[in-house]
């Protein structure tokens, strides 16, 4: 094999070798809901923050609305959640809601969500 065939195969194996179709991402989805304190009065004056549990899906905080309402889009799937916020507003928000933690589940149907609500317990 002459050198200029040598380099032209290579190129053909190393330009074959390196494509690839990744797995096109899913469209994140709208979702608005309500997030409750567990007495059913509205958490208000924080951000809830969602959390990914896989790689296609990224952080999003949403600040809540003095009914507790929020809205934004969301990859779907399962999320974990936490909030944040100034001392006052927070003081209200059970402490173990404070940090991000894997029991703090939030489920995105692939169709979105106009009603989710996020109960937190004592």
């Amino acid at each position: 094999m002459t050198p200029r065939v040598l380099a032209a195969a290579l190129a053909t194996a190393l330009v074959a070798g390196c494509s690839s179709n990744p797995s096109p991402r899913t469209d994140p989805v709208d979702v608005s809901g309500v997030a409750l304190l567990p007495s059913g009065q509205p958490v208000k004056d924080v951000t809830l923050n969602f959390y990914p549990t896989s790689s296609s899906q990224v952080q999003v905080p949403v600040q809540l609305k003095a009914d507790g309402k929020f809205a934004t889009k969301l990859i779907p799937g399962t999320y974990t959640f936490a909030f944040e916020g100034k001392d006052g507003p927070m003081r209200v928000v059970p402490t173990k809601y404070h940090l991000n933690n894997a029991d703090h589940k939030f489920e995105v149907p692939s169709g979105g969500s106009t009603n989710a609500t996020v109960q937190l317990q004592n």
